[in-house]
């Protein structure tokens, strides 16, 4: 009988690794997303636009890198939203208006916050 329940363990041990490293990796990728937003914030409130327009640019690099990985792991919805923002930051970064372009980004930074909660919310349904 023992013998029996050592696949189905070893199977679920694997399974329940694999969610906290994948919970691990997206934590990583959304801290620094968030901190190259604040760092676009922090250029665009001294008006210092071509280096605000290099980070955000950056971090749309880095987002759009990832996109094959984030579409296995998390609902799309949620990308939508971020995708969208990140976009709208982009556009308003050009025209150099930081008071339009600072609430965006600070909602960009809470979206990705929201996306790494989502997975640490799915990894607490699993424990």
């Amino acid at each position: 009988m023992r013998r029996a329940l050592i696949l189905p363990t070893v199977t679920i041990l694997l399974l329940l690794g694999l969610c906290i490293a994948n919970g691990l990796l997206l934590r990583q990728h959304t801290n620094r997303w968030s901190g190259m937003a604040a760092e676009t914030a922090r250029y665009a409130r001294s008006e210092r636009w071509p280096e605000a327009r290099r980070e955000l640019d950056a971090l749309a690099a880095d987002w759009d890198e990832a996109q094959s990985y984030l579409h296995i792991v998390v609902h799309h919805s949620t990308l939508g939203e971020v995708q969208t923002l990140l976009t709208r930051c982009r556009t308003l970064c050009d025209t150099g208006d930081s008071q339009a372009l600072l609430p965006e980004l600070a909602e960009l930074q809470c979206q990705l916050d929201a996306l790494d909660a989502l997975e640490r919310i799915s990894i607490r349904n699993i424990l």
